[in-house]
């Protein structure tokens, strides 16, 4: 992989060739073209080494479905797309957290295929039913969520309208996209707030207050990052433990002591 990444630099790299060709003087097209057996050689060993869970797994798929529509490709194209999207549906992949960029960016090629097929073939073509029914309402939901999160907001809402029957029926079960957005600002507040407690000693994983909203932050980390809690927070809170222990233990002395004397 990592050898894999290091072409791929290479390739891209100002000035370099590819195949003899100066990259500063080629079209779009053609560059597509020529980073396509590495792109296709990083997504084949991600999907073996990592799986279709791994977030990137989807940004190789990403790169490789971008280079195939530059490069117009667009039946190639069609085909990664027939592969990995029942595929991620299946392991229930989510456009949450460290996936929402990569799987918008995917959501959106899927999109582009799909008008390119309706305007080849038309809406009611067989091709153009079969990505229909692939991309079920669920990623239709997901897309709109993903670009709202972005601040995107007049984009999803208008999103939901151009797809309402399949997103209202997916928001019945998960919920309505204001509700969403609502909760989503909630769990950004407490986010907000875990700097100033960190900085003062006084955030720690089995503390009240992160007990008291586990779920929420647990959330926050999935879409906004890992919390960050300084090790002399972790350190004050062992010496704590470390003191009621002793404290405890010189208790009992004390009580044996007394019992011996009487």
């Amino acid at each position: 992989m990592l050898n894999l990444r290091c072409q791929i630099l290479g390739l891209f790299s100002g000035g370099s060739k590819a195949s003899g060709i100066d990259n500063l003087n080629t079209s779009p097209a053609q560059s597509a073209k020529d980073s396509l057996p590495i792109r296709e050689r990083v997504f084949q060993e991600s999907m073996g080494q990592l799986g279709i869970e791994d977030t990137d797994t989807w940004k190789a798929i990403n790169n490789l479905v971008h280079c195939l529509s530059i490069a117009q490709m667009w039946a190639a194209c069609g085909d990664i797309i027939k592969h990995a999207l029942p595929a991620g549906i299946k392991a229930q992949v989510r456009a949450e957290g460290r996936f929402t960029e990569t799987l918008l960016d995917f959501t959106g090629c899927v999109e582009e295929y799909l008008d390119w097929i309706e305007d080849v073939q038309g809406r009611d073509s067989e091709p153009a039913i079969e990505i229909g029914l692939l991309f079920p309402a669920l990623c239709r939901h997901n897309f709109m969520l993903a670009i709202a999160r972005q601040g995107r907001v007049d984009e999803a809402f208008a999103s939901r309208e151009a797809y309402r029957e399949e997103i209202l029926g997916q928001e019945k079960v998960i919920g309505a996209l204001e509700a969403r957005l609502e909760d989503d600002a909630g769990t950004r507040l407490l986010y907000s707030q875990t700097p100033t407690l960190a900085d003062s000693s006084k955030l720690a994983k089995d503390g009240k207050w992160w007990l008291a909203n586990k779920e929420k932050l647990q959330k926050a980390e999935l879409l906004y990052g890992v919390i960050d809690i300084p090790p002399q927070a972790a350190s004050q809170q062992h010496k704590g433990k470390h003191r009621d222990g002793t404290e405890l233990l010189t208790n009992s002395l004390k009580k044996m002591i007394f019992r011996q004397a009487k």
